[in-house]
């Protein structure tokens, strides 16, 4: 009986050994598969992961300058005629925004009122030769004098898309807006850093009517300033009157000019006038009206020639011409004339074309090879000053 107990109990023992075994098995076994899980959790989350994000954690600058030359856009330049070069925009920047080159501007206005401001005025060309390397180079000049009211005439949808997708642009207002830019073959446009309303109003006779460009600006201080430009009809021989070269035109259109602008205190009228006095005479301004020009440059002996087939290089080839064609006229109460002065003299560094012409109906490159500068016209710059 001894011996049976004994066996009886041993038995239990290794029953109990047995079981305690067996859920250790389980438990570890249930470990595992739950460690499992964690770790395809864990696998199936970095896969994601990498999916989306870890091309370009891993990538090398070669990656990096892969990806920005499919964000790039081709911008075409002409040479005139049938010559044509493709430029590439580079840049992270490019890819990101739609500016372009330079530093990313923002207007300084903060309300507050302006004791000095800057008005430029520039007939850009609208001539599809090397366009690029000539609005580039005129969004240079804005960033580095920093115009608080810019005047352009001869602006096309070409120019308008490059001047929109420029740094530079960030900083103003525009008197047109995209949907009506892209209607038109080409457009004086008004830019402004401080609060204005802009208009336009038809000037001249009916056959050669051109648009008069207002801003009414909020200068502050309960000061305003009207500054306006226009695109007076151009030198161009007159079919009836050929030596009149569109002169009674031109007067009518300037002085309906004057009319609509003589009633605001304080008015800056810039822009291409076309005016020659040997051909129109003195402008007929009225009374508090000055010639910006006159008033500060012609007493030193400098004549203002904003075109000029000498000093500008890239038109040696023209016709000989030297005129002042554009102008600053002011009728100012509560400020003054500081300076006015030329801008855009400069030919562009490395840039240069081959002026082409039809003879026929075959293209010929001009065997000269010339300078390119931002316009065929200078630009002016005009600094006035508020009276405190």
């Amino acid at each position: 009986m001894g011996n049976t107990r004994s066996q009886t109990l041993a038995i239990e023992e290794e029953e109990q050994k047995e079981t305690v075994a067996s859920g250790s098995s389980t438990s570890g076994l249930n470990m595992l598969k739950a460690s499992a899980a964690v770790a395809g959790m864990a696998l199936l989350a970095w896969g994601s992961w990498r999916l989306l994000f870890g091309a370009a954690a891993d990538s090398t600058d070669e990656d990096e300058e892969k990806r920005i030359r499919v964000g790039e856009r081709l911008k075409g330049n002409s040479t005139g005629g049938s010559g044509r070069r493709l430029q590439i925009s580079e840049g992270l920047g490019q890819m990101c925004s739609s500016h372009g080159s330079g530093r990313l501007w923002t207007s300084p206005y903060s309300g507050s009122a302006h004791s000095v401001l800057k008005i430029l005025s520039y007939n850009v060309w609208s001539e599809d030769i090397m366009l690029q390397d000539r609005m580039d180079a005129i969004g240079d000049l804005i960033q580095e004098h920093s115009p608080d009211l810019i005047c352009f005439q001869e602006v096309t949808p070409e120019i308008y898309e490059i001047f929109e997708n420029s740094n530079w642009w960030e900083a103003y207002s525009s008197s047109v807006p995209p949907e009506g830019a892209y209607k038109r073959k080409y457009f004086c446009m008004q830019l402004s850093k401080l609060p204005a309303t802009f208009s336009q109003k038809r000037i001249g006779l009916p056959s050669t009517e051109r648009e008069l460009c207002i801003a009414e600006v909020d200068v502050g201080a309960g000061k305003s300033l009207t500054v306006a430009t226009v695109h007076l009809v151009s030198r161009r021989p007159n079919p009836r009157h050929p030596r009149q070269m569109y002169s009674v035109e031109r007067i009518i259109q300037v002085k309906e000019a004057l009319g609509v602008l003589k009633k605001h205190p304080n008015v800056v009228f810039g822009g291409d006038m076309n005016w020659d006095e040997e051909v129109d005479g003195l402008i007929p301004l009225p009374r508090g009206w000055v010639d910006a020009w006159e008033e500060k440059k012609r007493p030193a002996g400098e004549n203002g020639w904003t075109f000029d087939t000498v000093a500008n290089r890239m038109l040696s080839c023209n016709q000989p011409l030297q005129k002042r064609l554009d102008r600053f006229l002011c009728c100012l109460k509560d400020f003054s004339i500081g300076s006015v002065e030329m801008i855009g003299t400069e030919a562009i560094p490395g840039v240069f074309y081959c002026k082409e012409r039809k003879v026929g109906r075959v293209v010929v490159s001009d065997e000269n090879i010339l300078p390119v500068l931002p316009s065929d016209h200078f630009g002016l710059l005009l600094t006035i000053e508020s009276h405190e």
